[in-house]
């Protein structure tokens, strides 16, 4: 008798905490981007000894770019999406991303969504 398994790569990316709404004041259309003032922390959870992908994906065109900075990395997401390699981590991989926001031309003082989504996928 011959036994065999396959275990199915998943990756799991779970959001503690984002801010929902992003506030450009006067100055920030001076100066040109606005730092986002709480970190959007994720926990991504994968069983692939490989590591995982961590995709950002450009939700609305209100701001021109999106930098997202972690630990020595930087991720830019300008048109459409942005991914970087991540290790494998026993126990889950937190990330706490600082975001620079650089605004659109003609952008206005406002309130408005944070303009990416997070997602992860296995290697």
């Amino acid at each position: 008798m011959h036994v065999s398994v396959t275990v199915i790569a998943r990756a799991v990316l779970t959001v503690a905490s984002q801010p929902t709404a992003v506030t450009v004041t006067d100055a920030d259309v001076a100066r040109g981007y606005v730092d986002v003032s709480s970190p959007i922390v994720v926990q991504v959870r994968t069983n692939s000894r490989a590591g995982y992908l961590l995709q950002a994906d450009r939700q609305t065109v209100d701001f021109a770019t999106v930098e997202l900075q972690f630990g020595e990395a930087t991720m830019t997401v300008a048109d459409g999406e942005s991914w970087i390699s991540r290790p494998y981590i026993p126990g889950g991989d937190v990330i706490a991303m600082h975001a620079r926001l650089h605004l659109a031309p003609g952008m206005q003082a406002g309130s408005y969504p944070l303009p990416i989504a997070l997602s992860a996928r296995p290697l």
